[in-house]
């Protein structure tokens, strides 16, 4: 029984894809409604910035976070304007690269996971987004003015 159990669970939809060469926020828009998204990004590369995501365009202090790296732990330090996932290196030998999941997006409180790997740093981190909105829209965004100058980022959705 529970192997047909396990074969019910509804698989990860691509919800759109972006290859960016350029600009510092990638940004997936008009997103339908699921109860719960993936975020992959593979070697992206900038001059060495952080990474951070944003939910529904939402830059007020509705985030909070904790991220632990192999030197020490990096946090918040209450509400933040966004999730810091981790730095991005410049060259394609120093890419970035990671998984974002959000799960109960349906709910006031989306819990957020997080993984990241890049030369800089590895870490990989928890957060919340405070809001009672559906997400419609998820932005990936470079620090410092930098822009992206490789790399592959896809969304998922699930329910």
């Amino acid at each position: 029984m529970a192997i047909n159990t396990l074969a019910s669970t509804q698989k990860w939809v691509e919800l759109a894809t972006s290859s960016p060469t350029s600009g510092s926020t990638v940004t997936f828009s008009s997103l339908n409604e699921y109860a719960n998204y993936k975020i992959s990004y593979f070697n992206c590369t900038s001059s060495n910035t952080q990474l951070t995501v944003i939910l529904n365009n939402d830059t007020g202090n509705s985030y909070s976070w904790i991220s632990y790296k192999d030197s020490g732990t990096v946090t918040s330090d209450g509400l933040d304007t966004a999730i810091r996932l981790g730095n991005l290196g410049s060259g394609s030998t120093n890419a970035g690269s990671g998984v974002i999941t959000i799960l109960d997006a349906n709910q006031l409180i989306k819990n957020i996971t997080y993984f990241h790997c890049g030369v800089e740093d590895a870490n990989n981190g928890q957060g919340y987004w405070n809001s009672q909105s559906a997400i419609n829209r998820i932005d990936l965004t470079l620090t410092d003015a930098a822009t992206f100058s490789g790399g592959t980022i896809k969304v998922y959705g699930r329910n």
